[in-house]
């Protein structure tokens, strides 16, 4: 397997910076220019869900932002609302659902793996799967592993 290099960080940061301008271009003309420039730019997909952070400012136009990302997101489902912080236990984040439909349960691809998950009920990060990756690549046969505080 290959590891993740500066490669494979430069493609997640070119894409992730193209969903925040798709977004902030298809809320052109949904929302006044003053408030399009306050939409958090970065949000996360995990499987078929989008995760969101809508500023204060801004909590007045979240469903029309929510209906936006579920309509030009392709392959989003659900989109939910960080609300707060994550804590607990187990960091888990609140999460409101704030368009979409079915539950929070989802299937999460990474690197040709599929990962069952609930981000409702457990601390799940899309931004640490270059590190779950890395440690995979490093793992040989017959070898255990345990990775503390992984959520899943």
């Amino acid at each position: 397997m290959k590891t993740p290099g500066f490669f494979d960080t430069f493609l997640d940061r070119f894409f992730y910076s193209m969903k925040s301008i798709k977004l902030k271009a298809a809320l052109q003309g949904v929302l006044p220019p003053e408030d399009v420039t306050q939409v958090v730019r970065g949000y996360d997909i995990i499987g078929d869900i989008a995760i969101i952070t809508i500023p204060e400012k801004l909590q007045c136009n979240m469903m029309k932002i929510a209906e936006t990302v579920l309509r030009t997101v392709s392959g989003v489902r659900i989109v939910a609302e960080k609300e707060g912080k994550r804590c607990g236990q187990f960091r888990v984040a609140p999460l409101v659902k704030l368009a979409g439909e079915g539950g929070f349960e989802t299937l999460h691809k990474e690197f040709g793996l599929f990962l069952h998950v609930d981000p409702s009920l457990v601390y799940f990060s899309p931004r640490s799967a270059s590190e779950r990756h890395r440690i995979a690549c490093s793992v040989s046969a017959g070898e255990h592993v345990l990775v503390m505080f992984s959520g899943i």
